[in-house]
């Protein structure tokens, strides 16, 4: 009698400890994945913000982090929950194209400005914020025209600076 209640109490000690080790062990990647998220968030703000160059449009400077690759594209501006003054982002595609942007996981509203291979903006568009939108709950903004350079900026910033579709953007700066 005494052997079977010393088993059965080795046992249920296991099974308390198995499942300690379990809870403990998924708390540790839940918070691991959560680390990992916010430390991959700051990291492409550190490595766009060393890759900054100068746009000007209609004489006025613009400062813009470069997306000229499709993992930057998609990532675009994500996450962020401002913008420097005079300061968004130029996607650069290898040719002209009908372009389709989204506002997934964005906290603040932004302008687009689509421009083409002679740099001339053909579209300008204000897109709003969809931080935690489903995907097919999210709206897409589709260029009027073939494009092969976006430029987004903080909302309103193309008509406070009174620049409009016809205008040219200066990229001479751009590397």
């Amino acid at each position: 009698m005494k052997n079977s209640i010393f088993r059965g109490s080795h046992l249920f000690i296991g099974i308390l400890f198995l499942l300690c080790c379990i809870t403990y062990c998924t708390s540790c990647n839940s918070g691991r994945d959560e680390t990992n998220k916010s430390n991959e968030t700051e990291s492409i703000d550190i490595i766009h913000i060393q890759n900054r160059e100068e746009l000007r449009i209609n004489g006025i400077p613009l400062y813009v982090e470069i997306a000229d690759t499709p993992e930057k594209q998609a990532i675009g501006l994500m996450w962020r929950k401002k913008l420097e003054k005079n300061c968004g982002m130029i996607f650069i595609y290898p040719s002209e194209e009908k372009m389709t942007f989204y506002m997934k996981n964005c906290y603040i509203n932004l302008s687009i400005a689509f421009v083409n291979k002679d740099y001339e903006i053909v579209d300008i568009q204000e897109m709003k914020a969809q931080y935690g939108v489903p995907d097919h709950q999210l709206i897409y903004y589709h260029a009027k025209r073939p494009a092969r350079y976006a430029v987004e900026m903080a909302e309103n910033w193309f008509t406070e600076h009174n620049i409009h579709i016809g205008d040219k953007v200066d990229m001479s700066e751009v590397k």
